[in-house]
C-alpha cells in the first residue's frame, strides 16, 4: 500500500508536480481539511488561506493560496487548480496589512456594494490575513 500519493499544482503561471507527498493541509468550506495517502474521491472548492504540503522525509512546505479547486482521484492523486499561490518569503507583510484594512473598509460600507464587491472583498480579506499569517508565524498551519 502506498504511503505517499501524486500532487499536481495548476496556476495560470504552469503546473508543478509533486510525486512524494504525505499529507497537505488547506482550508475549505468545511474548514481546515487534510489529506492524507488513500483519501476518499472528493471535489471541492479551495478558500483563500494557508495549505500545508508535507513531503516524505518530513519536509513541509507552506503556501498561500488565494482560492481554486481540489479534486482527489479514485486513484487518490490530488489536482490543485490555484487562482494564486505565493511562498512565505514573498509576502511584503506591509503592503498586505494595507490590503487587509482596504478590504476590511470597504467590508464595512456593505450597504453601498453589491453582491459581487462584497464577496470580493471579503475573499480579499481572507487571503490577506492568510498571507500575513504564514509570513509571521513561520509558514505553519
Amino acid at each position: 500500500m502506498a504511503t505517499s500519493f501524486v500532487l499536481t499544482l495548476v496556476t495560470l503561471a504552469g503546473t508543478t508536480t509533486h510525486s512524494d507527498v504525505v499529507r497537505i493541509t488547506l482550508e475549505t468550506p468545511l474548514g481546515q481539511t487534510t489529506l492524507l495517502p488513500h483519501h476518499e474521491p472528493l471535489l471541492s472548492i479551495l478558500n483563500p488561506g494557508m495549505m500545508e504540503i508535507e513531503h516524505e522525509g518530513s519536509q513541509i512546505t507552506s503556501l498561500v493560496v488565494s482560492g481554486g479547486f481540489i479534486e482527489v482521484t479514485k486513484e487518490a492523486n490530488v489536482e490543485i487548480m490555484l487562482d494564486a499561490v505565493e511562498n512565505p518569503e514573498a509576502v511584503d507583510v506591509a503592503s498586505a496589512e494595507k490590503a487587509r484594512q482596504r478590504a476590511k473598509e470597504m467590508l464595512e460600507q456593505k450597504h453601498d456594494l453589491s453582491e459581487v464587491d462584497y464577496a470580493r472583498f471579503e475573499s480579499m480579506l481572507d487571503h490577506e490575513i492568510a498571507r500575513i499569517r504564514i509570513a509571521t508565524k513561520g509558514g505553519r498551519v
